[in-house]
């Protein structure tokens, strides 16, 4: 599926459900819940974006230990969209950040605690 960054550029992703594994190679990942939408006089599938993140290793990065993880499962994540990118950090962090300032995802927010749940604050 392609998803648009605030600069107008498209990035092709693929989805994974969780917990299965991913390649241990450079890349983007978002963890999104399906949303359906109209598009144009049609319902169609979509994603909202709960996070948004870019690792050198996806496999070692997207795991059920992302200090995200479980905030995006009680949200309601259902899949993992990954990209495979740039071994440029600069490169991935800037299209990270591209797509994270047109769809601003919650758990990218500053606010993102607001979207914790009280057991989750509990451990702080």
């Amino acid at each position: 599926m392609w998803i648009t960054g605030q600069s107008g550029r498209q990035y092709l992703f693929h989805e994974e459900p969780p917990f299965l594994g991913l390649f241990s190679l450079p890349g983007l990942y978002i963890f999104a819940k399906p949303q359906l939408r109209l598009i144009g006089s049609l319902l169609g599938p979509q994603w909202d974006l709960l996070y948004v993140g870019e690792t050198g290793n996806l496999r070692e990065r997207v795991t059920k230990n992302h200090e995200k993880w479980d905030r995006a499962r009680a949200l309601g994540m259902t899949t993992v969209l990954y990209r495979l990118s740039s071994e440029d950090a600069t490169e991935r962090k800037w299209e990270e950040n591209d797509i994270r300032a047109k769809h601003l995802p919650p758990l990218n927010s500053p606010w993102a605690f607001l979207f914790e749940s009280s057991s989750t604050l509990n451990r702080r």
